[in-house]
């Protein structure tokens, strides 16, 4: 006999999931989706639950389900083209991504389809959705996550001072950085060592290191620099 463990995923509470499905059934009505309404409400509240435990595989069928019955319910859109993401699969997370822009207009997952086409190799697209997210100009978090994939695509397209340009610049008033900040002050320090700046990386890995010692994997950057 195995003694191999079979652990559960953590799941939410019963009243969490609850609430979740009052909600998802709610934005479903609004939709306007009524045939099998019950049965799109309890596999998008599955996908989503899978999703937020890494159950990506689990969440894709899930979310077939519901758009099969509600196809442009844009929280299945979203989150299938963010699933398949999660799987490289960047055709299909293109797929999701467009038909939800294409639909609903919203910004949000700009960087996440930018990325998908930097993964393609696609950069003549990913220029475009650049000028979009710029254009639109959305929360300062989307703008941030964006950029860092457009400077990461520049960097491997070989123009690296172009893309140390774009976060230097986005970077040079914030005074009191944030969160989203601390994302793009990691990938310049990177950025810095790859250039060959090794005295410009290590300041800025020690940037970071002095705001929290246990941000991402400063302090074995910074120990490689020293």
């Amino acid at each position: 006999m195995s003694n191999s463990r079979y652990v559960a995923p953590p799941r939410r509470s019963s009243k969490k999931l609850d609430a979740m499905a009052k909600a998802v059934d709610s934005e479903l009505a609004q939709a306007g989706v009524k045939r099998l309404r019950a049965v799109a409400t309890r596999n998008m509240v599955d996908a989503m639950d899978a999703y937020e435990h890494d159950r990506y595989q689990e969440a894709r069928g899930k979310l077939e389900a519901v758009l099969e019955i509600a196809p442009e319910f844009a929280p299945a859109l979203e989150l299938a083209g963010l699933t398949n993401y999660r799987l490289d699969r960047w055709e299909d997370a293109l797929k999701f991504l467009h038909k939800n822009f294409e639909l609903h207009g919203d910004h949000a997952q700009d960087p996440v389809v930018a990325d998908c086409l930097r993964a393609l190799g696609r950069y003549e697209e990913l220029e475009e959705v650049w000028k979009r997210l710029k254009d639109a100009s959305p929360g300062a978090d989307i703008m941030a996550e964006g950029r860092i994939v457009y400077a990461s695509s520049l960097s491997e397209r070989g123009e690296v001072a172009k893309a140390i340009n774009i976060l230097e610049a986005a970077l040079a008033n914030d005074r009191r950085p944030r969160l989203h900040d601390f994302r793009q002050i990691y990938v310049l320090a990177d950025m810095y060592e790859n250039a060959g700046n090794v005295q410009q990386a290590r300041a800025t890995f020690k940037l970071l290191m002095d705001v929290d010692p246990g941000l991402y994997d400063v302090a074995e950057r910074l120990a490689d620099l020293s």
